[in-house]
């Protein structure tokens, strides 16, 4: 407000601000998922190169549990969109592919845990933090997709007439 004017910021600038704090979120979840994943592959890699060549118990434990870690926050960290997506596709009463995902990776995620907990079986947790990462991956590039054709949709409406003139049989 200036010399008793108020001034307004156009629809137009608030909606860029909105989107680019959508991106911003979704290249965090990625971000976020990426390191995870990596940081779960890097442990895999070492348990089973230990499993080859005898690979002492507390290593074995600790490699694990650190895996555990990571998954956790990659379930329920960046994958939390689709156990929100899951939750609300059961509200509706509209299930899709967000619940099959949710239930896939809480329940890998438990009987990984039970098994580093048990000490024995196998854990798949570089599997279940790629999944997490490759699906939001794809979401981004739906995202993008979607955003693209909402603004060609927008430069279309700019290019609309806002006014039209009738013409009559005779042309006037």
């Amino acid at each position: 407000r200036e010399g008793g004017q108020t001034f307004r910021v156009p629809a137009s600038v608030e909606l860029a601000e909105r989107r680019r704090a959508e991106e911003r979120k979704h290249l965090w979840r990625l971000g976020v998922a990426a390191a995870c994943a990596g940081n779960a592959m890097l442990a895999a890699f070492a348990l089973w190169g230990g499993t080859a060549d005898g690979m002492e118990p507390w290593t074995t434990r600790l490699l694990r549990g650190w895996s555990l870690g990571f998954t956790l926050v990659a379930v329920f960290g960046p994958g939390a969109v689709f156990l929100r997506g899951a939750v609300a596709s059961l509200r509706a009463r509209a299930p899709h592919m967000d619940l099959p995902v949710a239930i896939a990776l809480v329940l890998g995620t438990a009987w990984g845990a039970v098994n580093t907990v048990r000490g024995t079986g196998e854990v798949y947790f570089e599997s279940i933090t790629a999944v997490v990462f490759l699906l939001l991956v794809g979401r981004w590039i739906q995202h993008r997709h979607q955003r693209a054709a909402a603004e060609a949709v927008e430069l279309l409406y700019d290019l609309t007439p806002s006014t039209a003139r009738r013409l009559d049989a005779e042309g006037r």
